[in-house]
C-alpha cells in the first residue's frame, strides 16, 4: 500500500478547506458542511478573537450574553443569516 505523504495531506487539507469556505459563502451549506467547518477549525487549534467592528464581534452582540447551553437554534441561525459572508469571505 502506498502512504500517503505530507504534501498530498496538505493538498486535501487545502481542497476541503476551500470548499466548506465556498459553501458557506454561498449560503448553500447544509449544518453538516458548518459542523464539518468547526470540526476542521478545532481539530487544527485555529481559533478567533473577535475585534470591536469585524463579524465575530457582531456575532456576539447579537448572541449577547446568553450561555452557550441557553442558546437555541433560531437564535444561532438568525445570528449566522446577518452576517454578512461575502464581506468577510473578501477580507
Amino acid at each position: 500500500m502506498n502512504r500517503v505523504n505530507d504534501d498530498e495531506l496538505g493538498l486535501l487539507q487545502q481542497a476541503v478547506c476551500k470548499y466548506l469556505a465556498e459553501k458557506i459563502a454561498s449560503g448553500e451549506a447544509s449544518a453538516s458542511d458548518v459542523a464539518n467547518a468547526i470540526k476542521l477549525l478545532k481539530d487544527n487549534n485555529i481559533t478567533s478573537v473577535p475585534n470591536e467592528g469585524d463579524e465575530l464581534a457582531g456575532l456576539r452582540e447579537q448572541l449577547g450574553t446568553k450561555p452557550v447551553a441557553a442558546l437555541s437554534s433560531p437564535d444561532l441561525e438568525q445570528a449566522l443569516a446577518e452576517l454578512d459572508w461575502g464581506q468577510a469571505r473578501a477580507n
